[in-house]
């Protein structure tokens, strides 16, 4: 599992999860919103800002999900 926040206009943002697995190879397991952590059904829509616990895709195509491509508000969390 690896946590990411969410960047603004990354492919991630506005989109609901069963697109992100459908499409993309990503699970995301958990979501933290305005700090409030939710388990997420396949209809939950991420949103800029939202930390997420995900899994699955490789690493760089993970990060460009949630980052985008050439990002610099992208941040990956340690893994604790």
């Amino acid at each position: 599992m690896r946590h990411y926040t969410v960047a603004s206009g990354a492919p991630a943002d506005g989109r609901p999860l069963f697109e992100l697995n459908r499409d993309e190879g990503v699970w995301v397991s958990l979501v933290s919103r305005d700090g409030e952590q939710a388990r997420p059904g396949r209809s939950t829509v991420l949103r800029a800002g939202d930390e997420v616990q995900a899994a699955g895709g490789e690493q760089p195509a993970a990060e460009r999900v949630f980052a985008g491509r050439g990002s610099e508000v992208f941040r990956r969390h340690p893994a604790g």
